[in-house]
């Protein structure tokens, strides 16, 4: 009977550190540890708030009040800016930030900013049901 170690979600036949008596199920065999499945990652620590990859969307908001130097309150263009700020924990540098003209435009100008800046995107157990 294979052993399995359970780390997470992530289930390994045969771990050095499995429990007896529990039997992976056909769903578990092909998973591995995240040292396994990566294994040219390189890893660092990172400083508190600086684990997070962000990003900031920013609305226009000039001439919709009609004055100069006032504001309509929770009210926006459908564009502005999107941009990324600096994250010495990823190596990242703040670059110019990218326009969007529409909400319908705003994934494509992320997308941009990310690829611009290097960041590579891992699927999620979500995505894993629709992309391969």
């Amino acid at each position: 009977m294979a052993h399995v170690c359970f780390r997470g979600f992530l289930v390994i036949e045969n771990c050095p550190s499995a429990r007896p008596g529990l039997r992976p199920t056909g769903a578990h065999l092909e998973r591995r540890h995240k040292q396994e499945v990566y294994p040219t990652m390189k890893s660092r620590l990172a400083k508190r708030n600086q684990r997070m990859i962000e990003l900031t969307v920013r609305f226009w908001t000039n001439g919709l009040s009609g004055k100069k130097s006032e504001i309509r309150p929770k009210h926006a263009w459908c564009s502005g800016m999107v941009s990324m700020p600096k994250n010495e924990s990823h190596d990242i540098e703040a670059m110019r930030p990218k326009p969007f003209h529409s909400t319908m435009d705003l994934p494509r100008v992320i997308e941009k900013v990310l690829i611009a800046h290097g960041v590579k995107l891992h699927r999620n157990r979500t995505t894993e049901k629709y992309i391969e």
